[in-house]
């Protein structure tokens, strides 16, 4: 299986996220999103990273995690699975730059 690197933009992103929830929906409820959105990570992307959906001019994938509103944005090789960014499913993805996430 692929080993899983996530850079320091995709934890603060997440990190952020979750707390924008946590008055609205509480403590339990962002608990299990941020499980599910590690659960996707290193059990299904890391395995099977092709299934999600290809930029084809920006050279990423990307995965809407079910039950959560998130989005993640990852390259990949035989490897290694780089999460680059975690977003909202709405947000605008088309400005994304790879090359932004910071390590």
């Amino acid at each position: 299986m692929r080993r899983v690197r996530r850079s320091r933009t995709a934890i603060d992103g997440l990190k952020t996220l979750l707390a924008q929830g946590l008055p609205k929906f509480g403590l339990r409820v962002i608990n299990e999103k941020q499980r599910i959105v590690d659960s996707v990570i290193e059990t299904y992307l890391a395995e099977h990273p092709q299934n999600g959906f290809r930029d084809s001019r920006r050279k990423f994938y990307h995965y809407p995690v079910a039950d959560t509103p998130f989005t993640v944005v990852y390259e990949f090789d035989d490897s290694e699975l780089r999460v680059l960014f975690i977003v909202h499913q709405r947000s605008d993805r088309r400005r994304l730059d790879p090359a932004a996430a910071e390590w």
